[in-house]
């Protein structure tokens, strides 16, 4: 995305000196709604599933505890979990066929919701479960939509960086080595999720 949104990608453009930033924002936008649509979703599977085990809802924390602490060790490369998820981003296609603006959105919406493309840490499934067990859509809505301006605001000021054609390979360099770290990072904080949860329940 950031290689597709840029100042280097629209500075010749006839889309203006700025028309970078309107895609960006039209990114945005994209990852807002794509994380309203897929809260929405889970906030109702979630209501579906969680009345019929309402008498349990005791034991949800400490479940979510548990899986927290299994997928901490699968992010720390201590063990190997289930990882399901699609090893696509989003169609390269779309670039030529939409007006940059509507591509700009569409990868936005794509990305957010996570199941559909590629998910970078296993934190994203813990969410989803917690949200699903919570089983109030309200809610549900609002974590997905922060979840989507996150998304959106990370990526802002990388892509304002790249005003020159070489700036952008050498990022997309950085952020691949950046991976284990971040990956690092999640696997220590669903650690202590996993072991705050596990004590609330105890």
């Amino acid at each position: 995305m950031v290689s597709t949104i840029s100042p280097v990608v629209y500075r010749n453009s006839n889309l203006g000196h700025n028309g970078w930033l309107v895609a960006a924002m039209t990114y945005t936008l994209g990852s807002v709604m794509g994380g309203i649509l897929i809260g929405a979703f889970l906030g109702s599977v979630g209501l579906l599933l969680t009345v019929p085990l309402d008498a349990h809802r005791n034991l949800f924390p400490f479940f979510i505890g548990l899986l927290a602490i299994a997928y901490a060790m699968h992010e720390l490369r201590l063990v190997s979990l289930p990882y399901p998820q699609r090893q696509r981003q989003v169609p390269d296609h779309w670039r030529h066929r939409f007006h940059p603006y509507i591509t700009a959105g569409l990868f936005g919406l794509l990305l957010s919701t996570g199941f559909i493309t590629f998910i970078p840490t296993a934190t994203y499934y813990i969410l989803v479960l917690a949200v699903i067990l919570h089983g109030a859509p309200f809610t549900s809505i609002f974590i997905f939509a922060i979840y989507g301006i996150t998304r959106a605001l990370l990526f802002l000021p990388f892509s304002w960086q790249n005003n020159a054609p070489g700036r952008v390979e050498r990022l997309t360099y950085y952020m691949d080595l950046t991976k284990p770290i971040i990956r690092q990072v999640n696997g220590f904080a669903l650690a202590t999720a996993g072991a705050y949860l596990i004590r609330v329940y105890l």
